[in-house]
């Protein structure tokens, strides 16, 4: 995901971004559990500027150092019927990122409901 700046950046994640990323974490059973207790203390601080609901994320106590690392990687779909993939990102041992990207190039598309996501996998290394 490239980051940039978002409109309203920073802020407080959506009620939409809390459940998805809520749900990528279950998924990543107890090595996501080290994760859940940052949702409330992170915050959105850019996002891709193509159109899609990537988000790039920052604890409180600012960012982390270090290389991106993809949690959990998902397929779903959006409100739209189009298919997308999503990744949670970490980075320094911080949520660092949600990307959603659409697999047929569509760029307008909304955040995907978490009872969409499929074919939900494990990734990388611990951070």
């Amino acid at each position: 995901m490239q980051r940039g700046q978002r409109a309203g950046a920073p802020r407080a994640l959506s009620e939409d971004e809390l459940e998805l990323i809520e749900a990528l974490l279950g998924a990543a059973g107890a090595r996501g559990g080290r994760y859940l207790g940052q949702v409330a203390r992170v915050r959105v601080v850019g996002g891709c500027g193509c159109g899609c609901p990537s988000i790039d994320l920052e604890l409180e106590s600012g960012p982390r150092e270090g290389a991106p690392n993809a949690l959990v990687v998902a397929d779903a779909e959006s409100p739209e019927g189009v298919p997308v993939g999503v990744i949670l990102w970490a980075r320094g041992g911080a949520l660092s990122g949600l990307e959603v990207h659409p697999w047929n190039g569509t760029d307008v598309i909304r955040l995907p409901r978490p009872d969409t996501l499929t074919n939900l996998r494990k990734q990388g290394r611990e951070t």
